[in-house]
This record gives C-alpha cells, structure tokens and sequence, in this order.
C-alpha cells in the first residue's frame, strides 16, 4: 500500500502530526482520541478502504519512553534485540506454556503487554517465530528490533 494512502486514511479518523517511519507500518501521530476507540477507528478504516484487516498496536510517547528504558537485554547487541508490541497481555499459563515447551537459546521477558526477546542466532532462522509467538501467548503481537523502538521514541521527541 502506498503510504500517502496510510497518511490520509489516518488524517481522515482525525489524526494530525501524521509521520511514517521506513514505509513499514510505523507510524508517529497525535489525536484526541482515547487508544481504544482510535485502535477501533483505524482498525475499521483499514479494513473498508484496503478490503482486509489489520490489527492495529499503539503504544504512547510515554510507553515507547519505557519500554526502552526498561528493555531487560540493554548489555546485548541491539541487532539481536526484538520488542514485540502485543495487542493484549498474554492469555493465562502463556508463560509457562512456552517456557515448557521451547528449548532454544532465545531469553525474554515480558512486561506490560510488550515481549522483550534477545536472539543470540539472530531472527531469521529461529523457530521463535512471530506467529509461534502468537499461538503460545492467544494474542498477536508485531515485532521490532530496539533500533526502530529507539528511533520512533527520537521521531515523537523531536516533533512533539
């Protein structure tokens, strides 16, 4: 999809500020809106203006300031370092499920509704996968490395 029509499908459910980071879904915007109903309204635009759905994560200024503060693998290389923006915390007994049930060499930890994971073989090859992810946790989460989170946190402090 062309961004110029992500940035008017935004502006059109009442965003301003609209910026795009990398044509890949990251996005910097302000709005008067409440998350829940924002998530919802673009949820709903997406899926009548492109004809599929997309769930949408949304994390605050004040969040992304966290989770990098907060990022448990600060003394990894940030290459190998991923944050997964769940939509919602994970179901109950995910944890334990995974840990039970993985063997690799992968660490995380999660915190609020945001999964930490260190890739020490890096993403590619690992089994450790966005949608394994998504089964073991019963909830869908979108990944990025540090770098970006690190990068979208300047973006919003250099424009708000």
């Amino acid at each position: 999809m062309a961004m110029s029509d992500l940035t008017s499908l935004l502006e059109n459910v009442g965003c301003s500020k609209v910026t795009i980071y990398i044509q890949s879904g990251n996005v910097i915007l302000t709005s008067t809106k409440k998350t829940d109903a924002l998530r919802n309204d673009i949820e709903k635009a997406f899926e009548k203006t492109f004809a599929f759905h997309s769930d949408v994560v949304i994390r605050s200024g004040e969040e992304l300031k966290d989770i990098v503060i907060t990022n448990p693998f600060l003394d990894r290389p940030g290459n190998q370092v991923v944050v997964s923006f769940l939509v919602a915390p994970p179901v109950e007994n995910a944890e334990y499920d995974l840990r039970k049930g993985y063997k690799g060499d992968e660490q995380y930890k999660i915190i609020n509704n945001n999964m930490y994971i260190y890739y020490p073989h890096g993403l590619g090859r690992s089994k450790f996968s966005g949608a394994y992810l998504d089964k073991k946790l019963g909830t869908m989460g979108t990944m990025r490395n540090i770098f970006t989170v690190t990068k979208l946190l300047d973006m919003i402090q250099s424009i708000h």
